[in-house]
């Protein structure tokens, strides 16, 4: 079990983007400060392209990637293998993932 717990997050004040880590009181974009992810698991490798956001979190079993539209956070990933390193251009995703018998 992780025990360290870590809020992502990348700012922008005066022209650095701005967004930290989903709840219904988000605040508006991209000049506040908005929480993202409330858990006890760690979150990482945020990033950010035209104001969306997007990470890898422990789920409690294994590593998901999850997805910040400016709006909603979603799971876009929700299975048994590790996801990791998403990228993130245009609203499009990528990651790589492992089953554990990956060399």
């Amino acid at each position: 079990m992780r025990t360290v717990r870590m809020i992502i997050g990348v700012m922008l004040v005066a022209g650095l983007l701005s967004a930290m880590v989903a709840r219904a009181d988000v605040q508006p974009w991209p000049y506040g400060i908005a929480q993202l992810t409330d858990n006890s698991y760690d979150d990482r490798y945020p990033q950010i392209h035209n104001g969306q956001i997007t990470w890898y979190g422990y789920d409690g079993s294994d590593d998901e990637i999850f997805f910040w539209d400016g709006t909603t956070t979603t799971p876009l990933t929700n299975n048994s293998r590790n996801d990791y390193r998403p990228q993130i251009h245009n609203g499009q995703i990528t990651w790589y993932a492992s089953d554990g018998s990956d060399n």
